[in-house]
């Protein structure tokens, strides 16, 4: 799969990590989403996909929508878990639903090439546009080329 989606940026803010595995087991879906980027990179524990799946999952489902879409990226590229490209599209949609940009153009993304859905340059169009109003380069850049595309019709 090529490297298309993004994943946020990873932001561990120095926290030991043993309070952030506390704080996770707690249920705290920040904490639980970061340490699951801990063990995503192998920062600060040792790298194991195993249980950073598991804690995008429990951040996931919390509604936590960063989480959404690190675990949706995970299933587009079955990094860790088998590939899904309809829960992909299923957790970009959750994300994208709550305005986290990147889950906006990761769901664009997936309408503009029909990765998981049908192809729909409308919904594209209507996902890019909301991160393009936000700033966002690829957005803007994917925006024109759907509507480059929809002209073409």
């Amino acid at each position: 799969m090529e490297n298309i989606f993004e994943n946020q940026g990873f932001s561990y803010s120095g926290l030991p990590i043993d309070d952030l595995k506390y704080l996770a087991q707690q249920g705290d879906p920040a904490a639980q989403h970061k340490l699951a980027k801990c063990y995503e990179k192998g920062r600060g524990v040792e790298k194991r996909i195993s249980k950073a799946i598991y804690w995008y999952t429990q951040a996931s489902q919390q509604g936590f929508a960063k989480a959404q879409n690190s675990l949706g990226v995970c299933y587009i590229k079955g990094k860790g878990i088998k590939e899904s490209r309809t829960n992909a599209v299923n957790l970009f949609a959750k994300a994208a639903g709550q305005g986290l940009l990147c889950a906006q153009c990761n769901l664009g993304e997936c309408y503009m090439k029909g990765i998981g859905v049908k192809k729909d340059l409308v919904k594209a169009i209507e996902w890019y546009t909301k991160a393009a109003e936000q700033g966002d380069a690829r957005a803007q850049n994917n925006l024109a080329l759907c509507l480059k595309e929809l002209e073409g019709k």
